[in-house]
Order: C-alpha cells, then structure tokens, then sequence
C-alpha cells in the first residue's frame, strides 16, 4: 500500500506514527484499500485548530474524509471511526455487486 503524509505543521511523530499504524491495520482488515493520503493542515495560530484530510484509494471512487478538531487525539479518534466505518460499507457494497 503506497502511503503518503503531507504534514504543514509541526505536530510530533507519535500522532503520525499512529495514523500510519492504524492505516496499516485498515488495509489487513479490509484488503481493499489501495492507497491512502493524509494531509495535516493548522488553521489558526492561536486556538490550534487542526485539519486532518484522508484520502483513501479503494476500487471506484476514492473515499475523502475531513475533520477539524482542537485537540490531535480527538482528530484520529474521529478520523479512525470513519475511515473504519466507510471501507466496511465499500466492502459491503463490493460484494454485493459480485454477487
């Protein structure tokens, strides 16, 4: 799985070192997914408002999942919830139409 992480701020390397590791467990749980982009953005300087974007490859259309949050662990929290939830709806979908 080709992935690539654009970080615009200076966050520490345990929050990226997290995203690529649950990344990694979506792709054995879910084997569809091809390849992921994780963009990491700070909107305000004062109130550190982060932006996380996720791209995540998969057969069909690309699945794209934003979240704004003040606080990195909320960001993953969230994000992970989602990026779980959309594959198991694409692998869903992907078997029904094998069918």
């Amino acid at each position: 799985m080709k992935m690539i992480l654009r970080n615009t701020t200076n966050i520490s390397k345990k929050y990226i070192r997290f995203i690529k590791w649950k990344l990694y467990q979506m792709k054995k749980k879910f084997k569809t997914l091809l390849y992921a982009e994780v963009f990491i953005k700070r909107l305000t300087n004062r109130k550190e408002i982060f932006r996380a974007t996720i791209k995540l490859g998969v057969p069909g259309r690309d699945i794209i999942i934003s979240h704004k949050e003040h606080s990195l662990s909320k960001l993953w929290k969230e994000s992970v919830q989602d990026i779980h939830r959309y594959l198991s709806k694409h692998k869903k979908r992907s078997l029904n139409i094998g069918n």
